[in-house]
C-alpha cells in the first residue's frame, strides 16, 4: 500500500491510457449490434442527419402506427440523436458501428469523470484503484460496444454528480448552471433522468445535515423546476405541438404492454439489479459490500463512502421501484460498487497482521486477481455466450447454472 499521493496529471495519464487501450480490444471483439433499438436510433440518426428537426417531428407523429419503431426508444431523445449523427458524420456514415463509438467515448469519459469525483472525496490512491476497476467492469464494457443510449446516460449521470457535489462545496453558480445543463442533456437522452432528481434532493439533504450552507438547497431546487421546464419547451418544439408531444408519450407507454421481450425478461423484484451485479461482477460486488458497511477509521474516507452511498442507495432504490428493469439501465451505479471495493480491499488489507512489504504485494495481488476475473466474466458472458442484452435470465445461463 503506498503513502504518497499520486498526482492529478499522472492519474489521468494512467487511466486514459489503461482506458483506451482496454476499451479498443473490448469494442473490436466481441462488438455485436443489429437489436432492434439500435436500428430503431439508427433511423432516427440518419432521419435527422438528412431531414434535420423536421423529419425527427414526422417520425414523432407516425410513432404509434410505425412498426419499425413503435416498441423501441423514442424519437425525442435528441441529444443522443444528434451525439449519434455528429460521430456518423465524423466517421464516414450512418452505420450501426459509427452510433456504437458514442458508446465507446462515453465510457472512457465515465472513467475520467469518476476519476475526478472521486478524488474529491476520497485520496488520490483510492481513486485511481476506483477508475481502473471501472475500466475492467463488465457490463461497462459490453455497452461500450453497442449503438445504445445508456453509456452516455451513465457518463451524463457521473458528471452531474461530479458538477453537483463540487456546487454544495463550492457554492460557485458556474458549478449550479453545468450542472443543469447537464441534467438537462440527460433527460434529452433518457427520460428516467428524472428519476435522478431523487439522488438530488437526497444528497442534497446529506449535504445540509453535514453542516454545508443550506440557503444552496432552494437554488438547486429552482434549478432543477427551470431545467425541467427548459426541457419540456424543447421537447414541445421536437414534437411539433403540446397534442403531439402528450399523445407521443401516451403512445409509448401503450405499446410496452406489448413488448414481449419486456414482459418477459424485464419484470422483477426489486432486488433485480443487484442479483444481476452478482451475476456480472461478483468478486466485486462482495468486496462492495464489505466496503460499504466497513467501520472506517479514517474520516476523509467514512465522510466519501457516506456521500457515494446516498448516490448509489437513492439511485438503487428509485430505479427499483420502476416496472421495466434491465440492469443496463443503472450503469451509472457500477461506478460507486467499484469505489466501495476499493474500501473494503484497504479494509480488509489493513487486518492482515503483516509487513508493510508483504500487505503490498498482497495488495497488488488483489487487484490483479480481481481484474483477470472481471475480464474473464466479460469474455465467458458476452463473447463466449454472446449475450447481446444483459437480462437476469441470460446471466445465469451464461454463469452456467442451467443450459436450457
Amino acid at each position: 500500500m503506498m503513502n504518497r499521493e499520486i498526482s492529478l496529471k499522472a492519474s489521468i495519464i494512467i487511466v486514459l491510457l489503461s482506458a483506451f487501450i482496454f476499451r479498443s480490444l473490448t469494442f473490436v471483439k466481441p462488438l455485436r449490434l443489429g437489436g432492434y433499438d439500435e436500428h430503431a436510433y439508427l433511423l432516427y440518426t440518419k432521419t435527422l442527419g438528412v431531414n434535420g428537426v423536421e423529419g425527427i417531428r414526422k417520425i414523432t407523429n407516425n410513432f404509434y402506427d410505425d412498426q419499425r419503431i413503435n416498441l423501441g426508444p423514442l424519437p425525442l431523445r435528441i441529444f443522443f440523436i444528434y451525439t449519434a449523427m455528429v460521430s456518423c458524420k465524423i466517421w464516414g456514415g450512418y452505420n450501426l458501428r459509427n452510433l456504437a463509438l458514442v458508446s465507446y467515448f462515453s465510457g472512457i469519459l465515465t472513467v475520467l469523470m469518476s476519476l475526478l469525483f472521486f478524488r474529491k472525496i476520497f485520496g488520490s490512491q483510492t481513486a485511481l484503484l476506483a477508475s481502473i476497476f471501472i475500466i475492467f467492469s463488465p457490463l461497462a464494457n459490453a455497452l461500450s460496444g453497442r449503438a445504445l443510449a445508456d453509456s452516455l446516460f451513465a457518463f451524463i449521470i457521473v458528471l452531474s454528480f461530479y458538477f453537483y457535489h463540487q456546487y454544495w462545496n463550492t457554492g460557485r453558480i458556474r458549478n449550479l448552471f453545468i450542472f443543469c445543463g447537464c441534467v438537462l442533456a440527460g433527460l434529452l437522452t433518457k427520460e428516467s433522468m428524472v428519476l435522478t432528481y431523487f439522488c438530488y434532493l437526497a444528497s442534497g439533504v446529506y449535504y445540509c445535515l453535514n453542516g454545508k450552507e443550506k440557503s444552496l438547497w432552494k437554488s438547486s431546487v429552482l434549478g432543477l423546476a427551470i431545467t425541467s421546464f427548459l426541457f419540456f419547451l424543447i421537447e414541445l418544439w421536437i414534437s411539433g405541438g403540446i397534442k403531439n408531444l402528450f399523445e407521443t408519450y401516451a403512445r409509448y407507454f401503450e405499446m410496452q404492454k406489448y413488448n414481449i421481450w419486456a414482459i418477459k425478461f424485464h419484470r422483477g423484484q426489486w432486488f433485480r439489479f443487484i442479483l444481476d451485479y452478482l451475476l456480472l461482477s461478483p468478486a466485486v460486488l462482495i468486496l462492495a459490500i464489505v466496503g460499504a458497511l466497513a467501520d472506517i477509521k479514517n474520516n476523509q474516507d467514512e465522510q466519501g463512502r457516506n456521500i457515494c452511498l446516498v448516490y448509489f442507495l437513492s439511485g438503487l432504490v428509485i430505479f427499483s421501484l420502476i416496472l421495466t428493469k434491465n440492469v443496463r439501465y443503472v450503469l451509472f451505479l457500477d461506478v460507486f460498487l467499484r469505489v466501495f471495493a476499493v474500501i473494503g480491499m484497504f479494509y480488509l488489507l489493513k487486518r492482515i497482521n503483516c509487513s508493510f512489504k508483504i500487505r503490498r504485494f498482497l495488495a497488488l495481488a488483489f487487484v490483479l486477481s480481481l481484474l483477470f476475473f472481471d475480464g474473464y466474466q466479460f469474455v465467458n458472458i458476452f463473447s463466449l455466450h454472446k449475450v447481446y442484452d444483459p437480462i437476469t435470465a441470460e446471466l445465469i445461463k451464461a454463469n452456467g447454472f442451467f443450459n436450457q
